[in-house]
């Protein structure tokens, strides 16, 4: 699902509708994709996140309702403001909902750039990255990205699924 604004990208909400059997009863839910394979999950949104959001569910309850019995967005950071804008999104609109920890993963913040943050690390910790980076180039190229622009993220996640998929 794919928000606009005046012609501009401002949201994705990667979902899809699966089937899980519970008991004697065949479910669909609405996941993010690729969840099972995934640290960890999220809509993405450049701006307006509070606003985003709730076109996401209000177009969900509106439009897709009937083909879904139950909604699971798991694997959300922690840290994540979706966390909070959906939980006062649901209770404005009375849907029941429920949070819980599934599963904990490690994030590290780092809030300066690569060079200085891999310079503080131990000699250890960059010897084995130095190591897990080589291995990852043996495979094919590593290159890390940074994007700013929002609007950049498009053709990248285009690329993305794309592999997914294969």
């Amino acid at each position: 699902l794919i928000i606009m604004e005046n012609g501009q990208l401002i949201g994705i909400a990667p979902l899809m509708v699966s089937k899980e059997r519970v008991l004697l009863f065949n479910i669909k839910k609405i996941e993010f994709l690729g969840v099972l394979n995934a640290d960890y999950c999220d809509f993405i949104i450049g701006g307006k996140k509070e606003e985003v959001i709730e076109e996401i569910y209000k177009y969900l309850l509106k439009n897709t309702k009937k083909d879904w019995d139950i909604m699971e967005l798991s694997k959300i950071p922690e840290n994540s403001k979706t966390l909070e804008i959906s939980k006062n999104i649901l209770k404005k609109y009375h849907i029941s909902y429920d949070k819980f920890v599934i599963t904990t993963s490690s994030l590290i913040e780092i809030n300066t750039d690569f060079e200085d943050y891999f310079r503080e690390r131990s000699k250890k910790f960059r010897k084995h990255l130095k190591q897990y980076i080589k291995s990852l180039n043996s495979e094919g190229k590593l290159a890390f990205e940074h994007y700013e622009d929002f609007n950049q993220i498009e053709p990248v996640l285009k690329n993305f699924f794309e592999q997914r998929i294969k």
